[in-house]
């Protein structure tokens, strides 16, 4: 259904069947709490099964919950990058500015259009704010630390109040392995 949804470029639907989606998850959920470990890693690692060989699966089956940060974070943390990269002319700051943050307002528009569809499911964890998270970050790393998963993974875990972390690298990733750590 998702598919076909995004097939005829339809946001309504989807937004429906993440509603549902949600709605579906509180039916079956037991509201019983159990260990969280964060997930960190390689993009395609940590965010398929193949490349992290079922790992996920295993540790809900242990009875852990994996928390892997959404993807949509993956992107949208470009938006406080900028700040640390930019530099020179004071006009091209400017007008990378100005285009930086219309497209993070259009961006954000349709995530919270997204969560309040499914932000009544109780172990939804909002999307938050790029630039609140890189100023938490700042109290741990440098936010030039922009290689790898960057400043991001520590701001996303604490802010989640998530202390225990799995690192899946794909071999000889010394970027990922060095800023997981």
């Amino acid at each position: 259904m998702g598919v076909k949804a995004v097939e005829r470029n339809d946001a309504n639907r989807l937004y429906e069947l993440a509603e549902m989606a949600a709605n579906e998850f509180l039916a079956i959920n037991s509201r019983k709490r159990v260990k969280r470990i964060g997930i960190v890693g390689k993009i395609y690692v940590k965010y398929n099964d193949v490349g992290h060989k079922n790992v996920v699966n295993w540790l809900v089956e242990q009875g852990v919950e994996p928390v892997l940060p959404p993807i949509t974070k993956f992107f949208i943390n470009s938006f406080a990058y900028w700040e640390v990269r930019v530099q020179g002319d004071a006009k091209v700051r400017t007008v990378i500015k100005f285009l930086i943050e219309f497209a993070e307002r259009i961006v954000y528009k349709l995530i919270r259009k997204m969560e309040s569809k499914i932000a009544h499911y109780p172990y939804y964890i909002p999307i938050s704010d790029v630039h609140e998270d890189a100023k938490h970050a700042s109290e741990i790393i440098n936010l030039n630390a922009q290689f790898g998963e960057g400043w991001g993974i520590p701001a996303e875990f604490a802010r989640n109040e998530i202390n225990n972390v799995i690192s899946l690298q794909a071999f000889g990733c010394i970027v990922n392995h060095i800023i997981s750590k």
